[in-house]
């Protein structure tokens, strides 16, 4: 870009990601969220204080305490919430080549704006569509139940949802209801 510090016009935040959904988008960023309607309508602000290790130390005293009631959050609500992160960093590693025929095979509402959008915000980088550098994430299902990715692509997406542990520095499996190792 001109200047070399100039950001391009782009849709979403200028650090974060958006996630497009059937009913429109949300935009999250470190700290605070937006969803928007189809229509492009703001739904709802969702604002909090950048992290700050606040959180973190709320849920470490609440443990401490051996008191949830003290949560600023339910651990379901900050399962939820963090899991959009996760969720954007998981489609984009189970990224797939860009191809025309793969754009164009997509049917949602918007798509088509999407992708020349992209294309513009690429020519800005001196990048085309089809350069190697390029990669659309695969359109993936989610089962809310089992927190597993369903359908085409889901194979590679739930290897995904775990880390490798170091031997020796796994995370046991939880059973959730009971908060009981699995097997124990």
């Amino acid at each position: 870009p001109a200047g070399g510090n100039e950001v391009p016009k782009h849709p979403g935040p200028g650090s974060g990601y958006v996630a497009y959904c059937e009913g429109g988008r949300f935009e999250g960023a470190r700290g605070r969220g937006k969803a928007f309607d189809n229509d492009g309508k703001l739904v709802k602000d969702f604002r909090g204080n950048s992290g700050n290790v606040l959180h973190q130390a709320n849920f470490i005293d609440a443990v401490r305490a051996q008191d949830r009631s003290i949560l600023n959050a339910d651990v379901a609500v900050g399962n939820d919430s963090t899991g959009w992160c996760n969720l954007a960093n998981v489609a984009v590693q189970a990224g797939i080549a860009y191809s025309q025929d793969r754009v164009e095979s997509v049917k949602l509402d918007k798509w088509t704006e999407l992708m020349a959008e992209m294309g513009e915000l690429a020519k800005t980088h001196g990048l085309s569509m089809q350069d190697s550098a390029i990669s659309l994430s695969p359109m993936l299902t989610l089962d809310q139940e089992s927190e597993q990715f369903v359908g085409e692509y889901s194979k590679a997406a739930n290897q995904l949802l775990r880390r490798r542990y170091r031997p020796g520095y796994e995370v046991p499996e939880i059973k959730l209801e009971t908060l009981e190792p699995v097997g124990g």
